[in-house]
């Protein structure tokens, strides 16, 4: 049978979707409330792509609390975010509605819809940004999409949502395959902590890329960029901002 892309209503009954769908004990009233949401969602075919794999079909990724598959919806493709059955998280509403903050500032993959265990939001085909740096070889292009990451955590300071796991970029910020980083996975973000997603973007690019690749993309004066760093934490602003951009040699 081929799986690449099944009808929702021939996948329901195929047990090894059943099982990714409600991955990893799959019960019957667990699934089949799933297949319910993708459907509310408008969730037409899943489609078997991805890095992961489940039961031998093909995933977009696999986490401690959740499952991500390809799917196609509205005749465009999507990924959906499926909360796995022995999750901690009671539901993604929390998540989803992070997202959604994060796309008033035009951060993170576009949200279509959500349930209490599914987000329904913007595929985004690429590489991880470590991935993506250790294979382009144009430094004004990787230069370019640092600038404009940093852009995007800029904004989610302003707005006061912070992330949580910037510090690990190379897991929650993908590159698109034609160039243009995208800040993804806001199930840790909160609004209720002081924002931190540009210094644990800059202390990444600048401090952790060289280890990870083994190429150096930031010539700066740390302990300048240590101050300015400081200073930004007390003050979240423009000023404090384009100090920063300046230090990375990244001002247009």
């Amino acid at each position: 049978m081929d799986y690449r892309r099944i009808h929702i209503g021939r996948a329901r009954a195929i047990d090894s979707l059943r099982y990714i769908v409600g991955y990893p004990n799959p019960s019957i009233i667990d699934v089949d409330s799933r297949f319910d949401q993708l459907r509310s969602l408008g969730v037409e075919y899943i489609v078997s792509e991805g890095v992961s794999s489940i039961g031998g079909l093909k995933v977009l990724g696999k986490g401690y609390r959740s499952v991500v598959i390809l799917v196609e919806a509205g005749g465009r493709l999507a990924a959906a975010k499926i909360r796995r059955v022995d999750s901690t998280r009671g539901s993604l509403i929390y998540e989803a509605r992070m997202l959604k903050l994060a796309n008033t500032v035009s951060v993170g993959p576009i949200l279509y819809g959500f349930t209490e265990d599914i987000i329904l939001m913007e595929y985004i085909p690429g590489s991880s940004i470590s991935g993506w740096v250790s294979q382009e070889s144009e430094l004004s292009r990787i230069h370019g999409t640092v600038r404009v990451l940093l852009e995007q955590a800029y904004r989610l300071d302003r707005i006061g949502l912070d992330h949580g796991e910037l510090s690990r970029a190379e897991r929650h910020v993908l590159v698109r395959s034609g160039g243009g980083p995208v800040i993804v996975d806001f199930e840790s973000a909160s609004i209720h902590r002081k924002p931190r997603n540009l210094t644990s973007i800059v202390q990444y690019i600048v401090f952790r890329i060289p280890y990870i690749t083994g190429r150096r993309i930031i010539e700066t004066d740390r302990n300048t960029l240590i101050e300015d760093l400081r200073m930004y934490k007390q003050s979240i602003s423009d000023g404090s901002f384009r100090r920063i951009i300046d230090d990375l040699g990244l001002a247009e």
